[in-house]
């Protein structure tokens, strides 16, 4: 019976060990993509400003182009803050409530990712009749968009 116990308690170790380890490893992934998409907001804070800024400078028949630049940005970056949230969420919670976390994280990725297609093809669309400051624009937040996208494929990848 002591042999047993014995085996059992090793096994019961060990195993919490691997899934220590394996916990850890799943947050210092969580801790990249928190870092990642840190850095994107910077960008698209400062996007934004820059939009604000030429907003105020442009033409009154340039400033529709703008304007749809600044709520293509805008909107989506929504849906990439909520996952920032969801993923700060999921780093602080306990089992098992980190697996509902985890779980809701994945869900809204997703869908976060379909918003950002969503942007980027209406800004694509939109491109074709651009030119100047709304054309440079366009490609700016098209850029911050597709960096945040490829961020959101490697964090659900990971989950």
């Amino acid at each position: 019976m002591r042999i047993v116990v014995t085996a059992s308690f090793v096994l019961l170790v060990a195993t919490s060990a691997g899934w220590r380890d394996a916990h850890a490893t799943e947050r210092a992934v969580d801790r990249v993509h928190a870092e990642e998409l840190e850095r994107h907001a910077g960008t698209v804070g400062a996007l934004e400003s820059e939009l604000l800024r030429a907003l105020t400078q442009a033409r009154a028949a340039d400033r529709f182009e703008l304007y749809w630049s600044y709520d293509a940005l805008i909107g989506a970056w929504v849906s990439v803050d909520g996952v920032q949230a969801l993923l700060d969420r999921a780093a602080m919670s306990t089992m098992p409530a980190e697996l509902n976390v985890r779980e809701l994280l994945r869900t809204y990725a997703a869908f976060a990712l379909g918003e950002l297609d969503r942007a980027d093809r209406d800004l694509a669309q939109r491109a074709e009749s651009l030119e100047g400051e709304a054309l440079r624009v366009s490609d700016a937040v098209r850029r911050v968009l597709a960096d945040a996208r490829a961020t959101l494929e490697r964090l659900l990848a990971s989950q």
